[in-house]
C-alpha cells in the first residue's frame, strides 16, 4: 500500500483529513500503520526542497488570489513560501522535514519521492541532500520520475557524490 501525498483525500472536508503533502498528512499515514507514502517535490528560488504537486499553490493555498499562490514554486523563496498557509493553516514542508518525521516515527515509514518531468534541478537538489544527510537516506522506498532523462541524471550524481558501502564481510 501507497498512501498517495499523504493521507489525504480530495472529497473530504478539509477538516477531516490533512491537506495533501503536508507534514501532517505523512504523519498521520505513518502513525495509522501506513508504511510507504508517495510525495512530489520541487526547488524553491533558494534551493529548498519543498513537498508541491503542483507548479503553483493556488488550488491549496489559504488564500488562493495570493500573488505568491500563483507563482512557480520555483519562482518563490522558502521565506515567501513560509508566509503562505495552506488549507489546513500549517505550510508546505520541507522535504528533509518529511524525512525526518519518518525516521522518528519508525523505521518501517518511507517515502516515494516523485519528481516531475523536467525538473532535473530537484533531481540534483535531492542527490545534495542525501549526500549530506545519510542517516536519512533509510527513510526513502523509492525515487521516481516519469522523466527518463531526469532519472539518469540523479543516478550519476548519485553515484558521484555517495560513496558506494564498502562490504565489511569476513571472507
Amino acid at each position: 500500500l501507497v498512501s498517495h501525498r499523504g493521507f489525504h483525500n480530495t472529497k473530504d472536508r478539509n477538516d477531516k483529513r490533512p491537506v495533501e503533502n503536508s507534514l501532517d498528512a505523512y504523519e498521520t499515514a505513518w502513525s495509522c500503520g501506513i508504511e510507504l507514502c508517495e510525495c512530489d517535490i520541487a526547488l524553491t528560488k533558494d534551493e529548498k526542497l519543498v513537498l508541491a504537486h503542483d507548479e503553483d499553490f493556488a488550488r491549496l493555498s489559504l488564500d488562493s488570489e495570493s500573488a505568491n499562490s500563483k507563482k512557480k514554486v520555483s519562482d518563490l523563496t522558502f521565506r515567501e513560501i513560509m508566509s503562505m498557509p495552506l488549507l489546513s493553516g500549517a505550510r508546505p514542508p520541507l522535504l528533509i522535514d518529511v524525512l525526518r518525521s519518518a525516521s522518528a516515527i519508525s523505521d518501517k515509514a518511507k517515502l516515494v519521492i516523485e519528481i516531475k518531468p523536467g525538473n532535473q534541478a530537484s533531481a540534483f537538489a535531492l542527490a545534495r541532500l542525501l549526500a549530506r544527510h545519510p542517516d536519512l537516506r533509510a527513510s526513502v522506498a523509492m525515487i521516481m520520475s516519469f522523466d527518463a532523462s531526469t532519472m539518469h541524471c540523479l543516478k550519476a550524481e548519485l553515484d558521484r557524490s555517495i560513496p558506494p558501502e564498502v562490504d565489511e564481510t569476513p571472507g
